[in-house]
């Protein structure tokens, strides 16, 4: 369970920031190659990173907030293993680039076959959907 749980002026905070917490989590499991932590928040998934480096780890590009800067240089940064991108950044040349500096690619959110089939195209190496029912199926209809 969860320690210390308390509310601060409305809000439920934990003792522990949330990304230790996670990991606590992901290591009382044994699930520490088997779960992938991601997050808008670079400076949160190079703390994951720190904590426990078998953690696979992803950082999440914001198409807005993070334009400035190259989606590359903010996973290599935060040391993390999957750079996530929406469907628009991620691209066949994005994808090898990314590679090339040993970077797996998600992509998010797949949820049509169109998305499925785009995102099979660039070489993503990994989808996020809000069903993953309907992904499998879309595999399942391409490998026939």
């Amino acid at each position: 369970g969860i320690r210390d749980l308390r509310t601060v002026t409305g809000v439920q905070t934990c003792a522990l920031p949330i990304f230790e917490r996670c990991v606590e989590v992901v290591q009382e499991a044994w699930r520490t190659g088997s779960v992938l932590i991601s997050s808008f928040r670079h400076s949160s998934v190079k703390k994951v990173k720190q904590l426990d480096g078998s953690i696979l780890t992803g950082c999440l590009y914001h198409p807005i907030k993070d334009k400035a800067r190259s989606p590359i240089n903010i996973a290599k940064s935060s040391g993390a293993d999957f750079l996530i991108l929406n469907r628009r950044y991620c691209t066949k040349r994005l994808v090898e680039k990314a590679h090339e500096h040993d970077l797996w690619i998600g992509e998010y959110t797949v949820d049509t076959k169109r998305q499925f089939d785009r995102a099979l195209k660039s070489g993503a190496d990994i989808m996020f959907t809000n069903d993953p029912s309907t992904l499998r199926r879309f595999d399942s209809e391409d490998s026939m």
